[in-house]
């Protein structure tokens, strides 16, 4: 999964080489699409691979140094898998379920002067994030054994993270970034089956953070 961010990374190293002599970096109104890869992080995480993660959006640079910007992505799955061998004592225990989410912000930046084309900058943003737990299976020697059924939570989400812009045309940018996201709580159900016998209990509920590396191209108009 890691090879996502690396491969966004490597197509935009290739296009800036090729476009030569660097101009502005886009101004005023601008769209942005952008893709990369999340790798959550924390304890509540443990065993969830990381997610392709794309996005688009429209931004507004008011002034040289100052943008803003909308947007929206989407996580397309954090698969998890943990295996637990004390529940029951002697007995193996396989557990999967899977995260998806989708989160819009409002973001800030603050562009620090071009060098050579390069401009560097720091930003973060607030916004709402759509969080989708799938059902959790729990299997034994291959044969299914119990379910915990999953739930969507809406949650409070933030970013903070920095870049740089490579500018290619007059209105034309190579955006890379990192950010660093904590799009609030998944969570289970109250309900699940056990042998195919309907249960019910508290729902369990983990905190949804991640490392996220994405590359992808503002256009300014």
């Amino acid at each position: 999964m890691q090879r996502i961010a690396l491969i966004g990374l490597g197509g935009a190293a290739l296009l800036a080489a090729w476009a030569g002599p660097a101009h502005s970096a886009p101004t005023f109104f601008y769209v942005r699409a952008d893709a990369g890869g999340s790798f959550p992080t924390g304890s509540d995480l443990q065993g969830f691979d990381p997610s392709p993660v794309v996005g688009a959006g429209v931004g507004f640079s008011p002034l040289p140094f100052l943008r803003t910007d909308i947007t929206i992505s989407y996580r397309t799955d954090y698969p998890g898998s943990a295996t637990d061998t004390t529940t029951l004592p002697g007995i193996t225990l396989n557990e999967k379920a899977d995260i998806k989410s989708l989160v819009g912000m409002v973001n800030a930046y603050y562009d620090f002067p071009s060098v050579a084309g390069f401009t560097p900058y720091v930003g973060g943003g607030i916004g709402l994030a759509r969080n989708e737990l799938s059902t959790t299976t729990i299997s034994s020697g291959g044969a299914q054994i119990a379910t915990i059924n999953g739930s969507t939570k809406n949650e409070f989400a933030w970013q903070v993270g920095a870049g740089i812009a490579i500018s290619v045309l007059p209105a034309v940018a190579i955006d890379i970034g990192y950010h660093y996201l904590d799009a609030g709580k998944f969570q289970t159900s109250s309900t699940g089956t056990v042998l195919g016998t309907p249960i019910s209990g508290s729902p369990v509920s983990g905190r949804l953070k991640a490392h996220e590396v994405t590359a992808g191209l503002r256009i300014g108009f």
